[in-house]
């Protein structure tokens, strides 16, 4: 657990593959990952992250996120095998696009 962790900006980012900041539980903001195109892994579980902004297309595989979600966009992600949310009860929006069906494991 990091409790030092409080805010992330990554800007125009293209050599970035993986994004790890798992337990880094003062993390609130919303975090924009919309220009690091070749990013494949994003591990915020255990942060309270209300939002993720992603690029629209590319090449993601692991995106694993909190429940502290209110919203969540994910476009034109054919390359996605694991998407694990921790929880949906805060999500206001969910809007899944053009990405593999298998990703998605079902929620009760």
């Amino acid at each position: 657990m990091n409790p030092n962790l409080t805010s992330l900006a990554l800007g125009a980012n293209t050599l970035l593959r993986s994004l790890d900041v798992r337990n880094c539980i003062n993390l609130t903001q919303a975090i924009d990952i919309t220009k690091c195109i070749n990013i494949e892994e994003i591990y915020f579980s255990g942060t309270k992250i209300t939002g993720i902004m992603l690029p629209d297309g590319g090449n993601i595989k692991k995106l694993y996120l909190p429940n502290t979600l209110t919203k969540l966009t994910l476009k034109n992600q054919p390359l996605l095998e694991d998407l694990q949310l921790a929880g949906t009860e805060n999500m206001e929006s969910l809007w899944l696009e053009n990405i593999p069906a298998t990703s998605i494991k079902s929620y009760e």
